[in-house]
């Protein structure tokens, strides 16, 4: 597994790289600033020939049209490194956010779900669910421990676990996730971001048994025939920004491996003597 970086350790890097944008239109406008004075300069002793009053002037819009689009990127930026900050590192910050995914991804390991699924097959914990009408958890309540009694924090199985508290922490997690795919979906987050900021959170997603049994079972075969979808028309698969930015994360881990490992090789000699 790749070296995850928290967000203490990320909030540096990009304020700094929002104070290096600043500095470079600041450059920008100095540069134009000669450009234009070397122009009239030259004008002025006859060294270039301008026609028109037309000519001259559009130099100068040129130059101002110039700035104004680098100001607009700088405000991209800006809102970018505000996001980053703000929204993307609440997964750290946010107290149910990380007790969330600590309780129902993080420490529900595979051997504990392939024993709980094993359970859940043998008696039928789908049908229990339908006849019932109520969440499953009694059929492998000697697998819970201290969680038996704790609603929200217990060991769940994807087929029988609706109407639970585990479900509704659970959905709310991976809405926030998808939050944070939509953005990166549409260009606001680079997956250089998103992997350097919660790679131990995806990592563990992408992973966790539990969690691809989840995203199976509410995938295209059951939004489809779900009522929810018929009634309102909607079109889109829930937590679809979510499912692409996992898939597009595992993909950039294994087309960047080697440059991955060389960057977590080069951090590991830096700090050798200190936490790695």
């Amino acid at each position: 597994m790749y070296l995850s970086v928290s967000d203490r350790w990320m909030r540096r890097p990009v304020t700094l790289n929002v104070r290096s944008q600043f500095t470079h239109v600041g450059a920008l406008i100095v540069l134009l600033v000669l450009f234009e004075g070397t122009v009239f300069f030259l004008y002025e002793r006859g060294i270039i020939k301008i026609d028109n009053k037309v000519e001259f002037v559009g130099l100068f819009t040129i130059a101002g049209f110039a700035v104004v689009i680098f100001q607009l990127w700088q405000s991209y930026v800006v809102q970018r490194a505000k996001f980053l900050t703000d929204y993307l590192t609440k997964i750290y910050t946010d107290p149910e956010l990380s007790a969330t995914f600590h309780d129902l991804v993080q420490s529900y390991t595979d051997d504990i779900f392939d024993s709980i699924d094993l359970i859940v097959e043998e008696k039928n914990g789908k049908k229990i669910r339908e006849t019932t009408k109520a969440p499953v958890f009694d059929i492998f309540d000697s697998l819970q421990g201290p969680r038996k009694d704790n609603p929200g924090k217990r060991f769940y199985h994807p087929e029988c676990f609706q109407g639970s508290e585990e479900e509704r922490r659970l959905d709310s997690f991976i809405g926030y996730m998808d939050i944070v795919g939509y953005h990166y979906y549409y260009g606001i987050l680079r997956m250089k971001d998103v992997a350097a900021l919660i790679n131990y959170h995806l990592a563990s997603l992408s992973s966790r048994k539990v969690i691809s049994k989840y995203m199976r079972l509410s995938g295209s075969d059951w939004w489809n025939s779900t009522n929810i979808k018929a009634g309102s028309k909607s079109v889109q698969l829930p937590y679809l920004y979510f499912r692409n930015m996992l898939a597009e994360y595992i993909e950039y881990n294994e087309t960047n491996r080697v440059r991955l490992e060389r960057e977590q090789r080069k951090i590991e000699r830096r700090n050798k003597s200190r936490f790695l």
